[in-house]
């Protein structure tokens, strides 16, 4: 009977373990991770500190993931120690020896040892060597419970339990105190309290210990797990209000007002940057990874344990040209407080637009009598009219080079020209606008129009055709936001993005919260092409990255067409249904072609 139910039981599991299993195979861990994702989460040994006064770093959010964190408390933490002086026995050395070996791995990529267990097989599937902290935490469990006995032991047993009592009810007072506080005090208030709590905890735990041959056992016993539960409870207020944070959905996740500024119809994407790791609000605000979900966004990015390896690879490695294929419409930046020119750049800093400022830009020879630069400056109301802001050096085929200056009121101004603050003080004028967009910022937060300008600069002399142009900034160059450059010929011009494959996007709001950019150039989520070839997945992913593929998309199998032919005018792709299991497209195709829907690949789908 119990073979055919665990028979009965794989069946029925079967239906889940089966599908997981195929996909498991496609996943980033097929096979084993690499080495930097295998150590991802490593205890640094600095981190010991920790086991004695857990907020040693400050707020645990986000400065400490709960991934290293192993704390028991300061009174089992001693009376594990007791336990290795009181009880030497074998028991307690196979704690020991369980719990130090637990520790080493979870040390991770911080010793020699657990990089070279890459090479186990299934062990290599898993990342976060810090999870063996919880066999270390369970060791010290069993430790301290060893050595509570061993304390416990030497107490007195006397009939006399007034002490017991007394000792009982001012634990639950105080226990009762600090759940009430939970809520009351304010993170960082209970973060100036445990200044103070492990040097109370660590001595009162110390007196026990050291005073226990000469106590009431009753006596003793209540305070070790009086202690013990005032400690956790401590520990549990700071969590809380951080990692544990409990209340209504509305007010964890209210509706983003980043909403308000986009277009996401037509399946359109967003893929936010994860240069640092936000607050809940900020993150909510920001559509993180994960968090666009709640808001029925989609999103290029994500995480789950089992994302297919190719898909992985592609999002590490995204080009403007691969963001349009995913149709991302959206790039979103979550904010930092802009209190110093760098946090101002990394504030805006987009990867896939131009950087001319950390390097100069290099392309064939263009005959050009000017330059158009959309850009402008932050925290530059004290700059006057006329002030140089950067130096445009341009270099020509001969390599003659030629600056011109970029000025302050003429050529560019402040993003924030109408914040009332900035408006009372600002010294030089407003240039031509070249973009406006909605935008919230200063202390108190204000709302106002943002700004980027507009500059035509005409050469002075004709220089030769020319091949390299920098951006020298003159002030901090985290002020100077630089959007888009095009070089001028007349009335044409040549936009250097484009032919540079880089981005075109352009900010249409920014908040304190998060700056947002849009694509104008974001491929619909289905389309029909008829540019198609053949490649390796190495080949393909080479050639999307290039600035300019030689084809629009790249199959492994089937027909190509060499035609630089893509969606025909009189040709549709068009989303119908899309449900997580099911997807409807209504096409037409005026010739032989390929209809793409820009997902991931999945060994279920059946078209």
């Amino acid at each position: 009977p119990s073979l055919a139910a665990m028979l009965l039981g794989t069946l029925i599991a079967s239906a889940q373990l089966a599908p997981t299993f195929e996909f498991a195979q496609q996943s980033a861990r097929a096979g084993g991770v690499d080495a930097e994702f295998f150590t991802t989460f490593s205890y640094h040994p600095f981190y010991l500190a920790l086991l004695g006064a857990p907020f040693l770093r400050g707020n645990p959010y986000p400065n400490t993931s709960v991934e290293v964190i192993a704390y028991v408390g300061i009174a089992p933490l001693l009376f594990a120690g007791a336990a290795v002086v009181l009880k030497r026995e074998w028991k307690t050395w196979f704690w020991v020896a369980v719990a130090l070996g637990a520790l080493l791995l979870a040390f991770g990529g911080n010793t020699p040892l657990y990089p070279a267990l890459r090479g186990l097989p299934l062990f290599n599937l898993f990342r976060v060597p810090a999870r063996f902290l919880f066999p270390f935490a369970f060791c010290l469990a069993m430790l301290a419970g060893s050595g509570f006995d061993a304390l416990r032991a030497k107490t007195r047993a006397t009939p006399r339990k007034r002490n017991g009592w007394l000792g009982l009810a001012a634990c639950a007072a105080l226990a009762f105190l600090i759940l009430i506080l939970t809520d009351r005090l304010s993170v960082d208030a209970w973060l100036d309290v445990w200044r103070l709590l492990p040097v109370i905890f660590g001595g009162l735990a110390l007196l026990l210990i050291l005073r226990a041959a000469r106590l009431d056992r009753f006596f003793f016993t209540v305070c070790a797990l009086g202690l013990t539960l005032l400690d956790a409870l401590a520990f549990s207020a700071v969590y809380a209000q951080t990692f544990n944070q409990i209340a209504p959905r509305a007010e964890i996740f209210p509706r983003p007002r980043v909403l308000a500024q986009l277009d996401l119809s037509d399946s359109a994407r967003v893929l936010t940057s994860e240069w640092i790791l936000p607050w809940i609000a900020v993150m909510n605000e920001s559509l993180y990874a994960n968090l666009n979900a709640a808001q029925n966004v989609q999103a290029a990015h994500g995480y789950t344990p089992l994302a297919p390896r190719h898909t992985m690879e592609f999002l590490a490695q995204l080009s403007p040209v691969m963001l349009n294929k995913l149709g991302v419409r959206y790039f979103l930046i979550p904010q930092l407080l802009p209190v110093d020119a760098q946090t101002e750049a990394a504030d805006v800093a987009n990867p896939f637009l131009l950087d001319p400022i950390t390097a100069p830009l290099k392309f064939s020879p263009i005959d050009a009598t000017g330059i158009e630069i959309e850009s402008s400056l932050a925290q530059s109301a004290a700059l006057p009219d006329g002030a140089v802001v950067a130096e445009i050096e341009l270099r020509d085929e001969n390599g003659q080079v030629y600056r011109q200056p970029l000025l302050a009121g003429r050529d560019t101004a402040e993003w924030a020209y109408d914040r009332s603050d900035v408006a009372r003080t600002i010294k030089h004028a407003r240039p031509e606008i070249a973009s406006s967009f909605p935008a919230r910022s200063a202390f108190p937060i204000q709302t106002h129009a943002g700004h980027t300008y507009r500059a035509y600069i005409l050469f002075s002399s004709y220089p030769a055709p020319i091949t390299q142009l920098q951006i020298i900034p003159k002030i901090d160059a985290g002020l100077l936001h630089l959007q888009r450059i095009a070089l001028r010929n007349g009335a044409a011009q040549i936009d250097l993005a484009p032919l540079l494959g880089k981005a075109r996007h352009a900010l249409v709001y920014r908040s304190e919260d998060v700056a947002v950019y849009e694509n104008p150039d974001a491929s619909p989520r289905a389309f029909i092409t008829h540019n198609v070839k053949r490649a390796s997945d190495a080949e393909a992913l080479r050639q999307l990255q290039a600035p300019h593929p030689n084809a629009e998309i790249y199959v492994s199998d089937g027909p190509e067409f060499d035609s630089d032919i893509g969606q025909g005018f009189n040709e549709r792709a068009r989303l119908t249904t899309y449900e997580p299991e099911r997807v409807v497209i209504d096409a037409q195709l005026d010739a032989e072609g390929y209809l793409v829907l820009a997902d991931a690949w999945d060994p279920g789908w059946i078209a």
